[in-house]
């Protein structure tokens, strides 16, 4: 199964819960990749992304067998960790230290150990960041969806609000193939227009 697969399977049982509040379906929309070329980035990065707030997937390429491994291609997935974004995905991301402007190499997040002192240490590598907008005005929404997710998706790095059932399984490794990895990042729009982002009219 591919990651994005698992996730919209989960995301269509929460609409359904939440169809009287959602104007449009959630999207899952690639944010960021290692793996684009500068001219892929350009088109490929969608507009305005940052700004917006939701739920965010870091994910990593990994090996059949090991979350850990170094593959030759990008066919097995994890996800790192997800979670949600009230202000803003740019304000959550210098959490992680997020920096797209740094040399090409393994990418990793880092966390302050003792806030203030600078005492920073390297947490989890990734390659990827996928988002799902989701409009400001609905944070009751955003925050109900992490929840969902968090209880039934096993990632690498979260512990808080995961069943203690969940917290024993390992994280899951998905098979991206037979799709091209690189097909399935093409559907990007300005994402400031995105319908499924905004609460539904009262009638």
């Amino acid at each position: 199964m591919r990651h994005r697969d698992h996730v919209l399977e989960n995301l269509r049982e929460f609409e359904r819960e939440f169809e009287n509040v959602l104007q449009a379906p959630l999207t899952i929309i690639p944010a960021w990749d290692q793996g684009w070329t500068r001219e892929e980035k350009a088109r490929l990065t969608p507009v305005g992304w940052k700004n917006l707030t939701g739920v965010y997937f870091f994910g990593d390429a990994c090996t059949k067998d090991d979350i850990h491994g170094s593959p030759a291609d990008g066919r097995y997935t994890v996800i790192r960790r997800l979670g949600k974004a009230t202000g803003s995905f740019r304000s959550r991301l210098k959490f992680y230290c997020h920096n797209e402007k740094a040399e090409p190499a393994e990418k990793y997040t880092y966390y302050e150990q003792t806030k203030g002192k600078g005492n920073w240490v390297r947490w989890f590598r990734y390659r990827w960041i996928d988002i799902i907008p989701i409009d400001k005005r609905l944070k009751d929404v955003t925050e109900e969806l992490e929840l969902l997710l968090l209880k039934r998706i096993r990632t690498e790095c979260n512990d808080q609000s995961v069943p203690l059932s969940l917290k024993s399984q390992l994280p899951l490794i998905y098979d991206e193939s037979p799709t091209d990895p690189q097909a399935t990042r093409t559907d990007l729009m300005d994402v400031t227009g995105v319908g499924a982002m905004t609460p539904r009219e009262p009638r």
